[in-house]
């Protein structure tokens, strides 16, 4: 989605870009000039880190031009301006690198500069600054080899640069585009379109998520809570089959280890309705990678499933990959579409023809005019995959900017895309974001397309928890959104706590998956809200916030255990040198049937919590922190209240503060108390020299906790 290079996929940063556009508002202010080099730097620097691009811009330009000379500066400066398609002001910074550059620091200014020119149609400088780089630039690396690319594609481009005229590309009116980024068409019959857009939500000011909408409205077409990470919804797509009923596919995406899933929702004829959503197994959704772009289509009357990835196999960075579905919710082992289609750079958006055996994609590395543009493949079979080498489309449905997301209506009497293209909707940059674009293939006035889904419009992608699915899905997991921290009143009934250890690069799990083999039963009494516990919450060793001795913390659970989570394939690294080959399935085990688990337990705790308290009723929650005996007991006490407390900033943010009324009113109360390393398993390794026993092992991690121990319930 115009989810891209942030999920792995061509088009995330297009997404953070509207985000960006707000922040805009809100970075550039005449305060900032009253700030120095240095922090106006650091407060740059740290947004970059953050992967906050606007506002990174706002203050490094402000930098960049106090300090004057300072290379390091310009070129961070351009490094943050390409992330949301400024390629303008990109190609700037990037000059002054170069210029101000004596000491060659910076020798992947001139890449950038050529793939800067080629978005803004500058073929001939692009072509002259990559030669320069190409033969300066020595690593034997992705750059190298992206440099050589993007050389030819110059050259190709002076042989294609012929218009087709006989194609008129109008951007899309009505309720569809906006100053964000829209993408993803689905039409439905006629003009009737269904869309992705990332718009600011009614629910929630200032807060803006993907959803998908309709041109019939401006209401989105979806209900039901996100997914329990930073909720966008998007990419959607449907399978409708007299063999497995309807489906619509989706995808999800997190902000905060920015990878993406593919869910589904199937349409139950007896009940009229979408049923909750689940992801997709572990074949398609692989642990540690990004899953996108869902399309299933029907050849012979088999299901096939076309999607995005980076899994283990993938040739690049996204790969297009084939799956058979051989029952409800399970599928082969996906099928790589080869070195025709995949390249070492990214490959998104599958659409495929059924009627004529054409697959169309998107590409950044094929021969091309710049960014992503549209390619089309004549495919002699699904199974097993043969296909042709992939065609350039052509100007004018392809520009030196992103095209993306090609799809023709069921009559073939339109066509539709996204690209950030001039012309392209925005508030600044006026590359940042998609719009949906059309041109007819058949006379002017020609409808005579049907719609395809003849069901009610609303879908729920209200997230399920399954283990092994048979039947269609009934079970739902709240959400939880968002907001700033807020300091509440506890009962504190003891003094206790846990450990330490710098965290380490994140890796890519890429071991074959163990399968959850645990669900959860919903509940919904408070004898129900009981059988829940204990819920155990898991840590990253020395988390939240280590190397210090305070006792409470701004960082709540939720982020703690996404930080953990995407630690996974260290934790598989660490303990493989002293497990070898079981390693990888004991550490999958203990994330997916443990970690996950007692945190999915969690969510559906708080939801209870918040039934009863809205039925009148009093709770007293008791949750003690426990820690593993890598440091002395005294640090560990206060290791144990900071983990605690990040449970208590969890209550806050849970919901929209849902639950601070009740904390406010003390009819939510909790008790806590920090155990340290007291409890832990006399087993468990405190040598700080053999972390892989004493912190990566599943027998540490199990010290490293807080525990819900009990909930006492009162009118």
């Amino acid at each position: 989605m115009p989810i891209q290079a942030s999920y792995h996929i061509a088009v995330q940063r297009l997404l953070r870009c509207a985000l960006g556009c707000l922040l805009c508002v809100l970075c550039c202010m005449p305060s900032l000039r009253a700030q120095t080099v240095q922090q106006l730097s650091k407060a740059g620097f740290e947004s970059l880190r953050d992967k906050e691009y606007y506002k990174a811009a706002a203050y490094l330009k402000q930098a960049a031009n106090k300090a004057g000379d300072n290379a390091e500066l310009w070129y961070k400066y351009g490094e943050a301006s390409k992330e949301f398609n400024d390629y303008e002001n990109a190609a700037t910074a990037f000059e002054k690198t170069i210029q101000y550059d004596k000491d060659k620091k910076h020798p992947l200014s001139k890449f950038w500069l050529g793939t800067m020119y080629r978005h803004m149609g500058k073929n001939a400088e692009a072509l002259k600054v990559l030669k320069e780089f190409s033969y300066r630039y020595k690593p034997k690396d992705f750059y190298n080899q992206k440099a050589k690319q993007e050389i030819a594609s110059c050259e190709w481009v002076k042989d294609h640069s012929t218009l087709n005229d006989t194609l008129k590309i109008e951007q899309e009116g009505g309720n569809v585009n906006s100053p964000y980024s829209d993408f993803n068409p689905i039409p439905l019959g006629g003009d009737s379109l269904q869309f992705s857009s990332l718009r600011e939500i009614p629910e929630a000011k200032n807060t803006f998520k993907a959803r998908i909408y309709s041109n019939a409205g401006k209401e989105s077409v979806i209900n039901g809570n996100d997914n329990e990470s930073d909720g966008n919804i998007a990419n959607g797509s449907y399978s409708i089959s007299k063999n497995s009923g309807t489906d619509f596919y989706f995808t999800t995406s997190t902000r905060i280890d920015e990878r993406s899933s593919i869910y589904f929702s199937h349409f139950a004829d007896t009940k009229n309705q979408w049923l909750p959503s689940q992801p997709l197994s572990s074949e398609i959704n692989y642990p540690g990678s990004s899953a996108t772009h869902p399309q299933v289509i029907e050849v012979k009357g088999k299901q096939y499933l076309l999607f995005a990835s980076n899994m283990p196999g993938s040739k690049g960075k996204m790969d297009l990959w084939i799956s058979k579905k051989t029952g409800y919710n399970t599928w082969e082992k996906p099928i790589n579409l080869g070195e025709k289609i995949n390249s070492i750079d990214q490959e998104v958006t599958p659409w495929f023809d059924v009627k004529t055996s054409t697959l169309y994609f998107a590409s950044n590395w094929h021969y091309g005019y710049g960014g992503f543009d549209i390619f089309r493949v004549q495919v002699t079979s699904v199974d097993p995959w043969v296909a042709e080498s992939p065609i350039n489309m052509g100007m004018p449905i392809n520009t030196e900017t992103n095209d993306l997301y090609f799809i023709e209506n069921k009559a073939k009497t339109k066509s539709y895309f996204s690209s950030n293209r001039k012309g392209s909707k925005f508030i600044e940059s006026k590359n940042c974001c998609n719009d949906i674009y059309s041109f007819r293939t058949g006379s002017e006035g020609e409808k005579k397309d049907t719609p395809v889904v003849q069901l009610p419009p609303v879908i729920d992608t209200t997230p399920v928890v399954v283990a092994e699915v048979t039947t269609p899905p009934i079970d739902t997991i709240p959400v939880i959104t968002d907001t700033p921290p807020v300091t509440i009143t506890t009962v504190d009934t003891s003094t206790k706590t846990v450990a330490v250890v710098a965290v380490p690069p994140v890796t890519t799990f890429t071991e074959e998956p163990v399968k959850p083999t645990k669900t959860i039963t919903e509940t919904r009494t408070s004898t129900g809200i009981k059988t829940l516990l204990p819920i155990e919450l898991y840590f990253h060793n020395d988390e939240p916030e280590c190397c210090t001795i305070k006792d409470s913390t701004a960082i709540d659970y939720k982020t703690s255990y996404e930080l953990y989570i995407n630690l996974k394939g260290v934790y598989t690294q660490e303990y493989a040198k002293v497990k070898n080959a079981s390693a990888p399935a004991e550490i999958n085990a203990w994330f997916t049937d443990t970690v996950e688990y007692q945190f999915s337990k969690l969510v559906q705790f708080c939801s209870l919590m918040l039934g009863e308290l809205q039925a009148g009723k009093k709770l007293s929650v008791t949750i003690s922190g426990y820690c593993s005996p890598l440091n002395d007991n005294n640090y560990n006490i206060h290791l144990g209240n900071r983990r605690v407390a990040s449970f208590v900033n969890y209550l806050n943010l849970y919901r929209d503060g849902a639950l601070q009324p009740f904390i406010a009113n003390g009819l939510l109360q909790v008790i806590k108390q920090s155990v340290g390393e007291e409890k832990a398993s006399e087993q468990v390794s405190d040598n700080r020299l053999d972390t892989p026993n004493s912190v990566y092992s599943p027998a540490a991690s199990r010290e490293r906790k807080i525990t819900i121990t009990s909930l006492e319930v009162s009118k």
